[in-house]
């Protein structure tokens, strides 16, 4: 049955775009491997993922991906079932929003989409995807020292758990 994962994060450091290509460039290699599709899209600071595929191959390649360092604060947004894929043209694709206008930018990455209109248009990743592209001047800035979940014991160790079943923990920040 085919899978998707979405998630964001934020980049640790800079990264120059020719860096960031080779990087997309060998994952979409590995994924296609794997029969693993998606497009990866990036702001100058955050990331926002979609990995489509079988749900061992998706969670194989989400699993890789929460334990670099090069970005942290990985939120894991929606794990669902597909009924198509929806980038069915590589095994990842580098979408650039630094790249676009405001004002073309939701046109730009819909037409990378593989579904047919009908289905886009009440499509949950489409949604998702819209609202990182229209939202992202909107972002609430982290400050130094805050709690991260990369940099939390706890979590560290249950991120690296590989459960048989979806297991939902919820966390929280409290003050002392």
């Amino acid at each position: 049955m085919l899978s998707t994962i979405i998630y964001r994060s934020q980049l640790t450091s800079c990264v120059s775009p020719e860096r960031l290509q080779a990087l997309v460039d060998h994952a979409s290699s590995k994924n296609l491997a794997i029969q693993v599709t998606g497009i990866l899209l990036f702001d100058g600071q955050h990331f926002f993922q979609v990995l489509e595929g079988t749900m061992e191959a998706v969670l194989d390649v989400y699993q890789r991906i929460s334990e670099d360092d090069r970005h942290f604060n990985l939120i894991e947004l929606m794990r669902d079932y597909a009924p198509a894929r929806r980038f069915g043209h590589a095994g990842m694709e580098l979408f650039d929003l630094r790249g676009y206008q405001n004002s073309s930018v939701v046109d730009a990455l819909l037409n990378r989409v593989t579904l047919d209109a009908n289905r886009v248009k009440g499509d949950r990743v489409v949604k998702f995807l819209r609202s990182f592209v229209e939202g992202r001047d909107k972002e609430i800035p982290r400050r130094h020292g805050s709690w991260s979940p990369r940099h939390n014991p706890t979590f560290r160790y249950l991120i690296a758990l590989r459960p048989t079943r979806i297991v939902h923990l919820p966390f929280s920040r409290l003050s002392m």
